[in-house]
């Protein structure tokens, strides 16, 4: 059972739709700032990548209607 089915379950609904999906993501660079991540594809170019930390957290929020 997937999650969203599980909520649902816990509070004896069902899911009926889905109506949207939207997700937020934030980098954390070694020094603590934080920044929106922002995702560039490239093809057959070379990227330089620098050394160090990153953490990259992702919050996803889905709304439906239940019944």
């Amino acid at each position: 059972m997937s999650t969203r089915h599980a909520l649902a379950a816990g509070a004896g609904r069902t899911v009926d739709r889905i109506l949207r999906i939207t997700e937020e993501r934030a980098a954390r660079l070694g020094g603590g700032t934080s920044a929106p991540v922002e995702v560039v594809l490239v093809e057959n170019v070379a990227v330089p990548v620098a050394s160090g930390e990153i953490e990259i957290r992702m919050s996803v929020v889905l709304t439906a209607t239940l019944k």
